[in-house]
């Protein structure tokens, strides 16, 4: 089955004490005890609350932001192999919080094969040509939603791929597809079934240096397939490899063999 590392419960446990950027609430004594519950937990070695905690402290929800803790305890928890802590301290090396930006490191806690640096320091958000538009409105895309993506280098040549998010719903991520012009023509070539969710800067969505068929491979290590009750230690995540006019998925292991 698929499952996909959810970070925004780090945040749902001590949202409330902030009030702005920079600013910390007194704290309600329920929910220090709480916290304070958690970092006894994680400092007797307790993995998924020393996610949760490092979680915290990079984030700065309910505490305040600190890189040098949210390494301390995401490596913890990444080291007795914690699939959120190792998502989270990935995350810190791909975009260098707290640490030098380490790509190796980040594909490394994220599980994923060898990353393309230059493509993905070179993903920007920007306007969706007007051609594309018109496919993303044929596919029942949000109308809203159409206007910009994240421009992505994922073929050789000038022309690069866009990630938009087609349908935001109520509460979570959004619904995100992938567009590319093959052969003079956008054209939807997002995998099916399944789609992605929450494409952000790359981030989420990681370009690879292997190809097939002329498209970059891609790691999506929010989304990883796991076996039923084993969700800590054997989140293996998803990548995308291109064939027959879109992208299939396969587990990272597989793909990091095939280069």
């Amino acid at each position: 089955m698929t499952q996909k590392i959810v970070i925004c419960g780090i945040l749902l446990l001590c949202c409330s004490a902030k009030n702005g950027p920079g600013q910390q609430m007194p704290m309600p004594a329920a929910q220090a005890a709480r916290i304070n519950a958690l970092r006894q937990r994680a400092e007797q070695g307790d993995a998924k609350a020393q996610a949760d905690l490092g979680g915290m402290y990079r984030q700065g929800a309910g505490v305040k932001q600190d890189y040098s803790e949210a390494l301390h305890w995401l490596r913890k928890a990444a080291n007795q192999g914690n699939s959120a802590g190792r998502f989270e301290l990935g995350q810190m090396y791909l975009e260098g919080q707290g640490v030098d930006q380490n790509y190796v490191e980040a594909a490394r806690w994220l599980g994923c094969p060898e990353l393309d640096k230059e493509i993905i320091s070179s993903c920007q958000f920007t306007d969706v040509p007007q051609e594309a538009r018109s496919l993303l409105l044929r596919e029942k895309c949000d109308r809203s939603s159409v206007d910009s993506g994240l421009a992505v280098k994922l073929q050789n040549g000038e022309t690069p791929a866009y990630q938009v998010c087609c349908h935001w719903p109520p509460h979570g991520l959004c619904n995100a597809v992938v567009i590319a012009r093959i052969n003079g023509k956008w054209k939807d070539v997002t995998i099916s079934p399944g789609g992605a969710e929450g494409f952000d800067r790359c981030i989420f969505f990681l370009p690879l240096k292997g190809q097939h068929n002329g498209f970059h491979d891609v790691c999506l290590p929010n989304q990883c397939t796991v076996d039923p009750g084993s969700y800590a230690k054997s989140c293996v995540p998803e990548v995308w490899q291109f064939s027959d006019g879109r992208y299939h998925a396969v587990p990272s292991s597989a793909a990091a063999s095939s280069h």
